[in-house]
């Protein structure tokens, strides 16, 4: 256990939750008004919460009695909320104190109790709120994840307990599935960072020994348990390699990129052991004004790219123009509904 004198103590410790004050507001605060610090919460440099104003005080009633150490903000998206909710995660293995958490909107927090079942975080010791409260004494932790600008070695290396936990749970074993998989985004929103021919690299990958996986249709357990046993994955970045946290053992990675990577991969992958490599894919149109967002038209060298990425010899001869031209078809379809809603 680690020592209370270790963690930052505040004293009748305010902290605002809840979507009617908003994201600035939100955070932990200091009796005197002055934001917490290690309770607020940064993008890179940029400060995104800890912005209520020193009168806010005044108007809370609700006061929780007794120690509490501070656990994150509950966030309705598993890449945010892997990184940012769980940011302080090693409290639950480096104290016994009940841990708080708040929440900008209690009617997505499903996901984050779905997670605390998956991986067997004792749910008796946490509390959600979704409104201000006065904490008697709350225990404030830095992350040990900060977005976009540092990762310590406690939050792998809790993460990796809790792979530990379900591997042992599930009776698996990490890395002892060899064949070659794919992460697939190609069943995601269409008009989200979403890959237009995507499905020739599924079809073409599967016809040559390829597993093809759609996270987003597996429950969280399912999808602790692909990144567990398997030892080569191949995908465009995204969510579905935050995965890897839960694993111990060293995979072969790659991660397929238009132009630009979150860095909060590069991040974990420089604490990981893993074989990580970015390969670069041609784009022939992004339907999006900002180039990271999407959604992309892949170009039939950028989808013969991403398939010699993974492994298999092929060029874009290979790839057949009837169903690319289809693909075609099917981006602009979509990229001019992006257009009439941002330009009606």
């Amino acid at each position: 256990m680690q020592p209370d004198q270790d963690l930052l103590s505040v004293q009748s410790a305010l902290v605002v939750s809840g979507i009617p004050h908003g994201r600035e507001a939100h955070g932990v605060y200091w009796p005197d008004g002055r934001a917490v610090l290690n309770g607020t919460q940064f993008h890179g440099d940029q400060r995104i919460g800890g912005h209520a104003p020193p009168s806010f005080r005044q108007d809370v009633t609700e006061f929780l009695p007794g120690d509490y150490v501070y656990g994150g903000c509950v966030f309705g998206h598993f890449g945010h909320m892997l990184l940012e909710t769980f940011a302080r995660l090693a409290v639950f293995f480096s104290t016994d104190k009940r841990v708080l958490f708040s929440s900008l909107n209690m009617t997505r927090n499903s996901l984050f109790w779905k997670f605390v079942k998956a991986t067997g975080l004792p749910a008796d010791r946490i509390t959600v709120v979704d409104h201000p409260v006065i904490v008697e004494n709350l225990f404030v932790p830095a992350p040990d994840f900060k977005i976009r600008s540092s990762i310590n070695i406690a939050f792998i290396r809790a993460f990796e307990a809790l792979g530990q936990h379900i591997e042992s749970q599930n009776g698996i074993q990490q890395n002892n599935n060899t064949r070659p998989a794919y992460l697939s985004r190609s069943r995601t929103s269409k008009t989200g960072r979403h890959y237009f021919g995507e499905t020739i690299i599924d079809t073409l990958l599967a016809d040559h020994g390829h597993d093809i996986i759609f996270m987003e249709s597996m429950d969280i357990a399912g999808q602790i348990e692909q990144a567990l046993t398997r030892t080569r994955l191949t995908g465009f970045w995204g969510t579905a390699f935050h995965h890897l946290l839960f694993s111990q053992r060293p995979k072969t990675t790659t991660y397929l990129k238009t132009r630009w990577i979150n860095p909060n991969f590069r991040l974990i992958e420089s604490l990981k052991l893993n074989h990580s490599s970015e390969v670069v894919v041609e784009i022939a149109a992004n339907a999006s004004s900002r180039f990271e967002s999407g959604p992309f038209l892949l170009s039939r060298d950028g989808i013969a790219t991403a398939i010699r990425a993974a492994g298999v010899s092929i060029s874009e001869d290979d790839i057949d123009p009837m169903i690319y031209s289809r693909c075609v078809e099917e981006f602009e379809a979509v990229a001019a509904q992006i257009r009439a809603c941002v330009h009606p």
